[in-house]
Protein backbone atom coordinates (compact mmCIF):
# COMPACT_ATOMS: atom_id res chain seq x y z
CA UNK A 1 0.00 0.00 0.00
CA UNK A 2 2.81 2.76 0.78
CA UNK A 3 4.57 1.86 -2.51
CA UNK A 4 1.16 2.50 -4.47
CA UNK A 5 0.97 6.15 -2.60
CA UNK A 6 4.72 7.02 -3.33
CA UNK A 7 3.57 5.62 -6.73
CA UNK A 8 0.48 8.16 -7.05
CA UNK A 9 2.16 11.25 -5.32
CA UNK A 10 4.94 10.58 -7.83
CA UNK A 11 2.78 10.53 -11.08
CA UNK A 12 0.60 13.67 -9.55
CA UNK A 13 3.64 15.74 -9.09
CA UNK A 14 4.63 14.93 -12.69
CA UNK A 15 1.38 15.92 -13.62
CA UNK A 16 1.66 19.32 -11.79
CA UNK A 17 5.00 19.93 -13.30
CA UNK A 18 3.78 19.48 -16.55
CA UNK A 19 1.30 21.24 -16.48
CA UNK A 20 2.00 24.28 -14.54
CA UNK A 21 5.55 24.47 -16.80
CA UNK A 22 5.35 27.29 -19.01
CA UNK A 23 5.26 26.28 -22.59
CA UNK A 24 9.23 27.15 -24.32
CA UNK A 25 8.35 29.52 -27.34
CA UNK A 26 11.10 31.23 -28.63
CA UNK A 27 11.60 34.43 -29.41
CA UNK A 28 10.54 35.73 -33.21
CA UNK A 29 12.49 39.22 -34.07
CA UNK A 30 10.45 41.60 -35.24
CA UNK A 31 12.66 42.50 -38.05
CA UNK A 32 10.85 45.78 -39.99
CA UNK A 33 12.02 48.83 -41.30
CA UNK A 34 9.85 51.54 -42.63
CA UNK A 35 11.38 53.07 -46.03
CA UNK A 36 10.62 56.07 -48.19
CA UNK A 37 11.10 56.13 -52.14
CA UNK A 38 10.92 59.59 -53.81
CA UNK A 39 9.90 57.50 -57.00
CA UNK A 40 8.04 54.21 -58.11
CA UNK A 41 10.49 51.23 -57.18
CA UNK A 42 10.21 47.48 -58.47
CA UNK A 43 9.77 44.56 -56.73
CA UNK A 44 9.46 40.85 -58.41
CA UNK A 45 6.39 40.92 -60.19
CA UNK A 46 5.43 45.04 -58.93
CA UNK A 47 6.04 48.55 -59.17
CA UNK A 48 5.52 50.48 -55.67
CA UNK A 49 4.49 54.20 -56.56
CA UNK A 50 7.05 56.75 -54.53
CA UNK A 51 5.41 56.62 -50.73
CA UNK A 52 6.57 55.23 -47.93
CA UNK A 53 6.32 51.50 -46.87
CA UNK A 54 7.24 48.88 -44.41
CA UNK A 55 9.72 45.32 -45.30
CA UNK A 56 8.95 43.06 -42.63
CA UNK A 57 11.60 39.84 -42.24
CA UNK A 58 9.06 36.94 -42.29
CA UNK A 59 11.83 34.64 -41.57
CA UNK A 60 14.96 36.64 -42.23
CA UNK A 61 16.91 35.84 -45.25
CA UNK A 62 14.46 34.13 -46.77
CA UNK A 63 10.72 35.75 -46.46
CA UNK A 64 9.83 39.21 -46.61
CA UNK A 65 6.51 40.98 -46.32
CA UNK A 66 6.03 44.77 -47.34
CA UNK A 67 2.98 46.93 -46.81
CA UNK A 68 2.08 50.51 -46.91
CA UNK A 69 3.26 52.73 -44.29
CA UNK A 70 0.52 52.46 -42.40
CA UNK A 71 0.76 48.77 -41.98
CA UNK A 72 -2.97 48.39 -43.68
CA UNK A 73 -2.31 46.82 -46.85
CA UNK A 74 -0.48 44.20 -48.31
CA UNK A 75 1.73 44.65 -51.26
CA UNK A 76 3.50 41.19 -51.04
CA UNK A 77 5.12 38.80 -49.77
CA UNK A 78 8.39 37.81 -51.67
CA UNK A 79 11.01 34.64 -51.50
CA UNK A 80 14.43 35.76 -50.85
CA UNK A 81 17.76 34.65 -50.22
CA UNK A 82 20.55 35.42 -47.58
CA UNK A 83 22.88 38.26 -48.78
CA UNK A 84 26.10 38.87 -46.46
CA UNK A 85 28.13 42.10 -45.55
CA UNK A 86 31.62 41.74 -44.25
CA UNK A 87 30.20 44.39 -41.41
CA UNK A 88 26.88 44.87 -40.30
CA UNK A 89 24.52 47.91 -41.22
CA UNK A 90 24.18 51.05 -38.94
CA UNK A 91 20.88 51.83 -40.00
CA UNK A 92 18.17 50.39 -42.05
CA UNK A 93 19.50 50.07 -45.95
CA UNK A 94 18.01 49.21 -49.02
CA UNK A 95 19.99 48.45 -51.93
CA UNK A 96 18.60 49.39 -55.65
CA UNK A 97 19.99 47.80 -58.35
CA UNK A 98 20.67 49.40 -62.13
CA UNK A 99 17.62 49.37 -64.57
CA UNK A 100 17.66 50.87 -68.10
CA UNK A 101 16.72 54.44 -68.01
CA UNK A 102 13.10 55.07 -67.99
CA UNK A 103 12.38 52.54 -66.11
CA UNK A 104 11.64 52.24 -61.99
CA UNK A 105 14.77 51.01 -60.07
CA UNK A 106 14.64 47.69 -58.92
CA UNK A 107 15.10 46.97 -54.90
CA UNK A 108 18.06 44.01 -54.89
CA UNK A 109 18.05 43.82 -50.99
CA UNK A 110 17.53 45.55 -47.58
CA UNK A 111 19.86 45.36 -44.59
CA UNK A 112 17.97 45.55 -41.13
CA UNK A 113 20.18 47.77 -38.99
CA UNK A 114 22.87 45.97 -36.72
CA UNK A 115 22.78 42.54 -39.64
CA UNK A 116 25.39 41.68 -41.81
CA UNK A 117 23.40 39.35 -43.20
CA UNK A 118 20.17 40.90 -45.39
CA UNK A 119 17.44 39.92 -47.67
CA UNK A 120 18.05 39.47 -51.39
CA UNK A 121 14.63 39.65 -53.67
CA UNK A 122 14.54 37.24 -56.24
CA UNK A 123 13.93 37.96 -59.57
CA UNK A 124 13.36 36.30 -62.58
CA UNK A 125 16.85 36.94 -63.83
CA UNK A 126 18.61 37.99 -60.75
CA UNK A 127 22.05 39.43 -60.11
CA UNK A 128 23.07 35.78 -58.26
CA UNK A 129 21.72 33.68 -61.16
CA UNK A 130 24.23 35.70 -63.61
CA UNK A 131 26.47 35.58 -61.03
CA UNK A 132 26.33 31.50 -61.09
CA UNK A 133 25.93 31.32 -64.77
CA UNK A 134 29.00 32.80 -65.49
CA UNK A 135 31.08 31.23 -62.89
CA UNK A 136 29.85 27.73 -64.56
CA UNK A 137 30.58 28.96 -67.64
CA UNK A 138 33.87 29.53 -67.17
CA UNK A 139 34.18 26.40 -65.58
CA UNK A 140 33.03 24.51 -68.36
CA UNK A 141 35.96 22.82 -70.46
CA UNK A 142 36.30 22.08 -74.57
CA UNK A 143 34.50 18.48 -75.40
CA UNK A 144 38.12 17.60 -77.12
CA UNK A 145 40.03 17.96 -74.08
CA UNK A 146 37.01 16.10 -71.56
CA UNK A 147 37.12 13.42 -74.33
CA UNK A 148 41.22 13.15 -74.39
CA UNK A 149 41.15 12.78 -70.39
CA UNK A 150 38.62 10.54 -70.15
CA UNK A 151 40.74 8.15 -72.15
CA UNK A 152 43.80 8.57 -70.18
CA UNK A 153 41.92 8.70 -67.00
CA UNK A 154 40.22 4.70 -68.15
CA UNK A 155 43.35 3.77 -69.28
CA UNK A 156 45.38 4.62 -65.82
CA UNK A 157 42.70 3.07 -63.85
CA UNK A 158 42.62 -0.17 -65.67
CA UNK A 159 46.39 -0.19 -64.94
CA UNK A 160 45.73 0.41 -60.99
CA UNK A 161 43.16 -2.02 -60.93
CA UNK A 162 45.62 -4.96 -62.09
CA UNK A 163 48.36 -3.33 -60.10
CA UNK A 164 45.86 -3.55 -57.11
CA UNK A 165 44.47 -7.23 -57.64
CA UNK A 166 48.22 -8.50 -57.43
CA UNK A 167 48.25 -8.10 -54.11
CA UNK A 168 44.82 -9.17 -53.33
CA UNK A 169 44.80 -13.06 -54.74
CA UNK A 170 46.72 -14.97 -52.35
Amino acid sequence: MITFRRFTLAVLTIVCLVVLTPKAQAQLLNEKIRVTFSAPVELPGLVLPAGTYVFIAVEPGHLTRVMSGDEKTLYGTFLTIPEDRLEPVEKPTIVLGETPTGTPERVDAWFYPGDSTGSEFTYRESKSHNKLESSVRGALAPVEFVGRETGRVVGNSGKAIGHAAKYLVS
